[in-house]
């Protein structure tokens, strides 16, 4: 069974109130209870975005307190807001009562505990009432009886309250909670306009905030930025580097934008009008203009629509950039390019020419003395005849490079790709060696690749060309009694041939100049026999076959040089080259 509420405190009730029981007279008036949690987070945002904690006195809530305390017979009213620290009076009717400061402790507060509650709160003797006995608002003011409702923000937080008060006890009804009720929305009605307003102010700062961030941005950049109407009739923004690109002022093209074409070199002019009419947005526009002076510029214009939330288009934007400069160095380049071509095809030209004109005297030199070695008898007439054949067939050899690079130069080099049985390149290619090895104690070990069956797309002959070259150095440049090894790297699409020797080495940084034509790292100074053309036109022979040619090394140690080439199925296989797949010899590539 409910008990029944005692004499000094009276519940209102309504559609909004719900009941509110108090202590009987006297119940634990000791004892204060502990206030309402005021700290929510969100309701302290929302507080601090009203502006009007701490504010200056406000006619608009005035006008409010003075008609609650005329329309309920009251001496006092307030609108107080609360945060976690104080109550604060935005306005107040007190009848001449209370200090004149407008906050006080919001734990002295009673309007904490309407707050709290988010219901109205009546009270006929907060001195008799367990929660406001003592409390700061009591006994500086004088509130005796209180009425109070919640003042709850559109967000749905409890920012404050508005209520009335009397220095006497009084039992309020629920007629004057709904009338209180009633100026109360009002109040929150008010409230709501003033965060709208600062949210309103919030977004128009941020506006030109923004603005104003572009504006330094297009003010400063060199391109030109513009805004028109979608007719292209009007201009609604162009920025400073207008005049200095167009060459006319800014003012004249934003009351028509397509006096642009005015300055637009004839031959384009039919061409921009032509964009401009179809509203064509072009992604990028080229075109040259003519400035005052006859001066030559050409832009590039890039336009795009701005669209609406219903894809209605009500303006357009774009940017305009003087490439002029960029024009230059491109034809600047393009004529380098070509003088380079050019300067290439007669080097080559020359190159040829040469070797033909060489090759006629050095036949014939080589045959005379071929001539001469058959009826020389005496021993140092036969070595000086040798000594002419030796030095003729190198530079014939010389020639011959020579023009194979020229021709790989100007790319009318022909090769004949095909399936080719490695093993037998390789024994045919050692043996013409094996001479040059005996000569100087060098074992040559190829049995490894004869064994191995493999078979690589290639040019047989220059294939051979290349092998002959690795082989040859790998043998000039070996220390006497040293060897020459072999081997072979089989990957799913990729062969690798590796010539190894025990010669000196070469240093790291020396590795890949050895592939510069004519460079020998100082091996003239050897007496060592070439030219250093061998390993440059055996990387460009292999890379035109599909492969690469490449060296490692250590420094006294020896040496190691590859060509990679692509792999063909043996012909006992299905006829077909192997798919590519992953390369297991690139990470040494």
């Amino acid at each position: 069974m409910q008990k029944a509420l005692p004499s000094a405190i009276t519940t209102v009730t309504s559609t909004r109130s719900c009941a509110v029981v108090s202590p009987a007279d006297g119940e634990g008036a000791g004892t204060r209870p502990a206030p309402p949690a005021l700290s929510d987070p969100a309701r302290l945002a929302l507080l601090r975005a009203t502006e009007l904690m701490d504010g200056a006195p406000d006619e608009a809530f005035d006008r409010w307190t003075r008609l609650a305390a005329r329309l309920l017979g009251t001496r006092m009213a307030f609108v107080n807001l609360l945060d976690d620290q104080q109550q604060f009076s935005l306005s107040r009717v007190a009848g001449g009562e209370g200090p004149a400061s407008r906050s006080i402790p919001a734990r002295e507060s009673v309007c904490m505990h309407a707050l709290a509650s988010g219901e109205p709160l009546a009270i006929p003797d907060t001195r008799r009432d367990a929660r406001t006995a003592g409390a700061g608002a009591v006994q500086s003011l004088g509130m005796v009886a209180y009425l109070g409702v919640p003042l709850v923000a559109a967000e749905g937080q409890t920012l404050g309250t508005l209520c009335v008060a009397e220095p006497a006890p009084r039992q309020w009804t629920a007629d004057e909670e709904g009338l209180l009720r009633e100026l109360a929305a009002a109040v929150e009605a008010e409230i709501a306009i003033r965060l709208e307003l600062r949210a309103r102010r919030a977004a128009e700062e941020q506006l030109r905030e923004s603005e104003e961030r572009f504006r330094q941005f297009a003010e400063h950049i060199p391109q030109v930025f513009w805004m028109a109407d979608p007719e292209f009739t009007r201009g609604l923004y162009v920025s400073a580097a207008h005049e200095r690109t167009w060459g006319f002022p800014a003012q004249r093209w934003l009351r028509d934008p397509s006096s642009i074409l005015e300055v637009v070199h004839p031959d384009d002019r039919e061409r921009v009008a032509g964009a401009i009419a179809g509203h064509e947005f072009v992604e990028r526009l080229e075109y040259r203009i003519l400035r005052p002076g006859g001066e030559v510029r050409w832009l590039v214009s890039r336009g795009f629509p701005v669209t609406d939330g219903d894809g209605a288009i009500y303006r357009v934007a774009g940017i305009t950039d003087d490439i002029t400069d960029q024009k230059r160095a491109d034809a600047a380049l393009r004529a380098a390019r070509d003088e380079a071509e050019r300067a290439n095809r007669v080097k080559s030209e020359f190159l040829s020419r040469m070797s033909h004109e060489l090759r006629t005297p050095l036949n014939a030199v080589l045959g005379f003395a071929q001539l001469l070695e058959q009826d020389v008898e005496r021993p140092d007439d036969r070595e000086s005849v040798e000594q002419i054949l030796r030095a003729g067939r190198h530079l014939l050899n010389l020639v011959d490079e020579v023009l194979d690079i020229a021709r790989i130069e100007s790319g009318t080099i022909a090769l004949a790709v095909e399936r080719v049985p490695l093993a037998d390149v390789v024994r045919s290619s050692a043996d013409l060696v094996r001479p040059l090895a005996a000569q100087r104690g060098i074992r040559l070990d190829a049995d490894a690749v004869y064994a191995c069956g493999f078979h690589v797309f290639a040019d047989a002959q220059r294939l051979t060309q290349v092998l002959l070259n690795l082989l040859s150095n790998a043998i000039k440049y070996n220390r006497e009694g040293g060897s020459v090894i072999l081997t072979c790297i089989a990957d799913r699409d990729r062969i690798r041939l590796e010539v190894c020797d025990t010669g000196t080495g070469i240093a790291p940084h020396h590795l890949e100049c050895v592939f510069d034509s004519f460079e020998r790292l100082g091996a003239e100074r050897l007496g060592v026999e070439g030219a250093g053309l061998g390993l440059p036109l055996s990387r460009g022979l292999a890379q035109l076959m599909g492969g690469d040619v490449g060296a490692r090394s250590r420094p006294g140690e020896g040496s190691t040089f590859w060509i990679d080439l692509p792999r063909a199925r043996n012909p006992a296989d299905s006829g077909e080259a192997h798919a590519p797949a992953h390369d297991a010899l690139a990470g040494e590539r």
